[in-house]
């Protein structure tokens, strides 16, 4: 069963235009959603943790930069997402600062809201690939796979005595802190230790 989520935030789309239809087929008629005012995608995207690529409109309205402040929003909340911004607009006309956050908070890319269906595709389908290769998003879907109960318990403690709950350590991966990189670096090391002496064979 395919886990991964496909969500359009965009005000001039409809639930039977061709991609949304495709999209559908191939990935079932539960997992693809349009929502037409943003704030109601964002928390469906906050209460539905998970595998998710985000067609998000950078205009709602009169409001021009609402995808913008969306896209800020989201990140804070997950890592576990593939934001493709769309916009009718040339990038040349965005504002520099904004382009130079989006970089630097993983945007994944830009798109003509009106491109061919071949496009939408082709962006889910590399979105689903590098969902399921990025470590921050393997240690979140670890973390949220653990019982509800077990998340405010101490989970970690760091050698200047400091202890973590996983409801912590998860805020930590998300926000990109140093004690999340750190997680991150360790977990690499130790994958690329066990590999090198011990692993002659891996699952394909």
């Amino acid at each position: 069963m395919n886990n991964l989520k496909i969500i359009f935030i965009d005000d001039h789309f409809s639930t039977d235009m061709a991609i949304m239809i495709l999209l559908k087929e191939q990935y079932g008629d539960d997992n693809v959603l349009l929502f037409k005012q943003p704030d109601e995608g964002l928390q469906y995207i906050v209460e539905n943790v998970g595998k998710t690529v985000v067609f998000l409109d950078w205009e709602f309205g009169k409001d021009l930069d609402k995808g913008f402040r969306m896209f800020r929003q989201i990140y804070e909340k997950t890592s576990l997402v593939y934001v493709i911004m769309m916009t009718v607009k040339q990038t040349s006309l965005i504002e520099h600062e904004k382009l130079v956050e989006l970089i630097n908070h993983h945007a994944m890319g830009f798109i003509d809201s009106s491109v061919g269906i071949s496009i939408f595709l082709e962006q889910v389908e590399k979105a689903e690939r590098i969902l399921s290769t990025r470590l921050d998003c393997a240690l979140e879907e670890w973390i949220l796979n653990h019982p509800d109960d077990t998340f405010n318990n101490p989970y970690m403690t760091t050698r200047s005595g400091r202890t973590y709950t996983l409801n912590q350590v998860l805020a930590e991966i998300r926000q990109g802190t140093k004690l999340g990189t750190d997680l991150q670096k360790n977990v690499l090391l130790l994958a690329i230790d066990l590999l090198t002496r011990n692993k002659k064979q891996i699952d394909d």
